[in-house]
């Protein structure tokens, strides 16, 4: 299993190389789809060993659900029908989009519960060449987990 600190590096590098490689995409506001999709493409490279989802919203056979509504994670890094490989789950937003942020977190603190048992749980806010990560684990916000 991969430590917190090493999924923090991972996810920072991936973050890095969206931002390198696609840096086109957010200036044109390009569909948070499509970001998403970019950057999972960078995360499966640092987690060859895991499964690497996009709206991925099963949990088993089931779908993820908090209380009754669904629940579609934007990227999630785990071992599909297991658990306790659960390491990552992620929801992405760009700087123009104008959704709420807080139905975003709190579906991570639901993810990183103990029903779904994600690792950690990272929302990530992404700026024209920047981003900010907000940390969850054990349901709750977290701090930084290269913060010791």
């Amino acid at each position: 299993m991969c430590s917190d600190e090493r999924i923090a590096e991972g996810l920072d590098r991936a973050l890095a190389r969206l931002l390198s490689q696609d840096a086109h995409m957010l200036p044109r506001k390009t569909s948070e789809r499509a970001v998403t999709g970019r950057l999972a493409m960078y995360l499966q490279a640092e987690f060859p060993d895991h499964e690497v989802d996009v709206e991925y919203n099963r949990h088993g056979e089931k779908p993820k659900r908090a209380k009754r509504a669904l629940i579609v994670p934007d990227i999630v890094v785990h071992k599909r029908g297991n658990d306790h490989r659960n390491v990552l789950a992620l929801e992405v937003k760009p700087f123009w989009s104008s959704e709420d942020r807080s139905k975003d977190k709190r579906k991570l603190q639901t993810l990183t519960g103990t029903e779904y048992r994600y690792r950690l749980g990272a929302h990530v806010e992404l700026l024209l060449d920047s981003y900010v990560i907000e940390w969850f684990a054990g349901g709750v916000k977290a701090r930084d987990p290269r913060d010791g």
